[in-house]
Parts: structure tokens; C-alpha cells; sequence
């Protein structure tokens, strides 16, 4: 690699800063309204990952862009930091019932069927924007690069061993140490563990820099090649590892996080030790987790989905039923937490108004602590 000129050695003076926060310093442009699963704090730390950190030592490259919401931060980013021709995606683009469950709890919809190409529809969304953007038709599995070096590779759609193995066997072997990041969307996301569990076998390789509060992404700097020959090295297989392995690598894997990020990846250990076949350990530990810190109201999103099946031992030790929205454990903050989900904001506020009211009417004292128990008590 070129020695790097001063403007991109600043760059990465101020890329390489450990950061933990939701990046609300950065201004965003103007940009299309675009529906997706990444946060608005997640889109202002891409725009500013492109626009203030990237030196044009390597490309761009985001796998799983879907329609387009994280891709044309990414891209704002580079075209306002003046490199107009970096940026590669890579999808199947053929639409399944799951992104049109997606796009409903979004509020949206597209005249979409599964098995159409929604690749144009990402077109659309990013060229006006990007008109240099690079698009990539491929399955996962059977991702190939030629392009050279990659300074900046970021996962969203990698979530499960043979996903993440297939991207580091390709892209692996062009990040530049020292200078290439990988960032992953749903790092923090517990249900995807097979993602910080994979990238911790990786060791001091890679070291993470950037934790976006606020979502769920987060960055690791390269620091040594990632040689990955195999199409899924023999450690990557965490489902052959002890159960004294997986916890001792979990603590490893939450190490460096801030306690907010920690509490959202924390209960990945369980399903880690599932798998594994230690069910009693994994609910253990929820149990245990779950007096430490309720957090029934995490578990309880997921209730409504195919992972309830999967792991019904452990949403019943985190108290939770099949997407009936309700949890037997819980403090008063999982309680809101949930009666929220079930109203709606503005339903939930006019409830416990009401019932406030209702209180004091009865001359009771501290009606708002009454009020939420009344509230609770009827929800």
C-alpha cells in the first residue's frame, strides 16, 4: 500500500478514536426516506464512517443492502467526502414473506410477490444519491472478490455460520491491517450471536473501535490479515465447542462494551449454550440474568417469531408466552415497557391519565406511582 498522505493519515487519526454513543454530532444531508431496519442513529454513524473516516485506501463493500436505508448513508458519506465510484453491494434481491413482514411493521408496503427482483427498487432508491454505485447479484454462500483492497466492509445481511464464514473467505484476504474496518449491523442484536461468536475466534485480529448506542452496530478494526482459506475454518464451528468454552469466550466477547451494549448482547450466551445441548445451563443463566437486571421485555419481542419454537426453554424462564405480548417476570419498567407495545404511545399516555385522574379524585397520594399500578393492575 502507498504511504498515506496526510489528509488520509487526519482521517484516520479520527476514525481510529474509540467511540461508544449514538454519533448525535453528525449532521445528516438531506436524504431519501427510505424504509429499512437500521436506526437513526445507526444512519448517522455510516454518513459519518464515509464522509470524516474513509482515506480511499479500498472500497466499499455492503453485504445484504436490501432497499437501499443503511446503503445510501454509506453513500451520502462518500459522495460528500468527494469519491463517487467505491461503493459495491451485494443481494439475491429476490423478495420473500419476511421482508414483506418487514416492510409492515414499518407501515409500508411494495407491489412485491415473493420471488420478484427488487434489485431496481434499490437502484432507485441509491442512484440518486450514488450514481456510481456498483451493484452485485449473488447468493451469500457463493460470494467471489477480484476488486482489490477493501477499507470498509459492512455486514447486515450475514447473520448464521455459513453466511459469515462464505464473507471473511472472500473479502478476509483484501481488508488492509491497520487501516480496513469491519462494521456488522445486529452485533448487538442477541438472537444473531453466531456473529460476535465467529468474529471471536478471530482474536486480536480484530479490535473493536465503535459501538453504536442506539442500534445495534458494531465496528472492529483490522489489525492483522484475515487469511481465511477455508470456506468455513474448522473454528468457526462453535456448535463443537465445550460449554466451559462458550461461556469463557462470551465473557471475552463483552469485555469491552459499555454496559448498555453489554445488556443487549448478554442473553446471546443462552442461546449460544442451547445449541450446544446445555439447556438447563442457558436457562440458568437467564434466570440469573433476568434477577440481576429484568429484561423480559427483550425476550418478548421476539415471542411472536419462529424463535419462540426454537427456544422455548428459555422464553419460559425469561416468563414470556407465545406472542401473547405479556411476561410473567418483570419490574414495572418491563410492565411499561410492554403495555406500550400493546397500545401504542399515544393510548398508553391517555390511560395512565386517566387512571391518574381517577386517583386523585379518590384523594389518594403519589397518584403517579398509583396511577401506574392501577394502570398495570387493569392492562
Amino acid at each position: 500500500m502507498k504511504r498515506l498522505s496526510e489528509t488520509q493519515r487526519a482521517r484516520l487519526a479520527e476514525r481510529s478514536v474509540i467511540r461508544q454513543d449514538n454519533f448525535g454530532d453528525v449532521d445528516l444531508p438531506r436524504l431519501p426516506e427510505i424504509p429499512g431496519m437500521s436506526s437513526v442513529a445507526e444512519g448517522r454513524y455510516l454518513y459519518w464512517l464515509t464522509s470524516r473516516g474513509y482515506t480511499g485506501c479500498g472500497a466499499v463493500v455492503e453485504i445484504g443492502p436490501w432497499l437501499g436505508r443503511s446503503t445510501v448513508h454509506l453513500a451520502a458519506g462518500l459522495r460528500d467526502a468527494g469519491h463517487h465510484d467505491v461503493l459495491h453491494t451485494f443481494d439475491r434481491f429476490v423478495w420473500d414473506a419476511s421482508h414483506a413482514a418487514k416492510l409492515k411493521r414499518k407501515g409500508a408496503s411494495l407491489p412485491l410477490v415473493p420471488g420478484d427482483d427488487f434489485r431496481p427498487i434499490l437502484e432507485r432508491n441509491v442512484r440518486a444519491v450514488y450514481p456510481g454505485l456498483h451493484v452485485h447479484r449473488t447468493d451469500i454462500r457463493e460470494l467471489v472478490w477480484n476488486g482489490g483492497p477493501v477499507e470498509i466492509l459492512f455486514l447486515d445481511a450475514p447473520k448464521r455460520l455459513p453466511q459469515i464464514s462464505a464473507t471473511l473467505a472472500a473479502f478476509g484476504p483484501s481488508l488492509i491491517p491497520g487501516v480496513s474496518v469491519i462494521a456488522m449491523q445486529d452485533y448487538q442484536h442477541f438472537p444473531s450471536y453466531a456473529l460476535a461468536t465467529v468474529l471471536s475466534t478471530l482474536g486480536d485480529r480484530l479490535e473493536p473501535i465503535h459501538v453504536v448506542d442506539e442500534g445495534s452496530i458494531v465496528t472492529m478494526s483490522v489489525r492483522a490479515p484475515l487469511e481465511v482459506h477455508d470456506a468455513q475454518p474448522l473454528d468457526f464451528n462453535f456448535k463443537a465447542w465445550s460449554k466451559e468454552r462458550a461461556i469463557a469466550t462470551w465473557a471475552r466477547i463483552l469485555e469491552p462494551l459499555h454496559p448498555a451494549a453489554r445488556e443487549r448482547l448478554e442473553p446471546g450466551i443462552t442461546m449460544l449454550l442451547h445449541d450446544l445441548g446445555a439447556v438447563d445451563e442457558a436457562c440458568r443463566i437467564v434466570r440469573e440474568l433476568q434477577a440481576r437486571r429484568p429484561m423480559a421485555h427483550r425476550w418478548q419481542k421476539h415471542a411472536g417469531t419462529s424463535l419462540y419454537d426454537r427456544y422455548r426453554p428459555l422464553f419460559e424462564a425469561a416468563g414470556c408466552e407465545p406472542g401473547s405480548g405479556r411476561a410473567g417476570a418483570g419490574t414495572g419498567r418491563d410492565k411499561e415497557v410492554r403495555t406500550r407495545g400493546r397500545l401504542g404511545r399515544a393510548a398508553y399516555l391517555k390511560s395512565r391519565s386517566v387512571a391518574r385522574r381517577f386517583l386523585e379524585m379518590m384523594g389518594i397520594r403519589e397518584p403517579r406511582a398509583a396511577a401506574a399500578r392501577l394502570h398495570h393492575r387493569d392492562g
